[in-house]
C-alpha cells in the first residue's frame, strides 16, 4: 500500500491529471487486493468523479473489482456513476 500510495505522491494530478487516474486506479486496486474495502470504495468514488477514462461500466465489467461485488457500498457506487440513457 505505502508504494501504490507513493506512485500517488509522484504521479499527482496537478503533474499530470491524465497519468494520475492510472495511479489512483492502482491504489483502489491494492486496498481491494489486501482486503481494505472502505479504503478501496473511498477511492473509486474519488476516481469516478473526476472526468476520464473510468466509468462505473468498466468498473461493473472488470474481474479485478471482484472482491467488492457483495458490499453494498459498492454497488452503490455503481448506481450513483451509471450513465443514465
Amino acid at each position: 500500500m505505502r508504494e501504490a500510495e507513493r506512485g500517488c505522491d509522484l504521479m499527482a494530478s496537478s503533474k499530470d491529471a491524465w497519468r494520475a487516474l492510472y495511479r489512483l486506479e492502482d491504489l483502489a486496486l491494492v486496498y481491494t487486493m489486501v482486503g481494505q474495502s472502505s479504503e478501496a470504495i473511498a477511492q473509486l468514488d474519488d476516481l469516478l468523479a473526476r472526468s476520464g477514462w473510468f466509468t462505473a461500466h468498466i468498473l461493473r465489467l472488470d474481474p479485478r473489482w471482484d472482491p467488492l461485488r457483495s458490499d453494498p457500498r459498492f454497488q452503490a457506487l455503481l448506481t450513483k456513476y451509471e450513465v443514465k440513457p
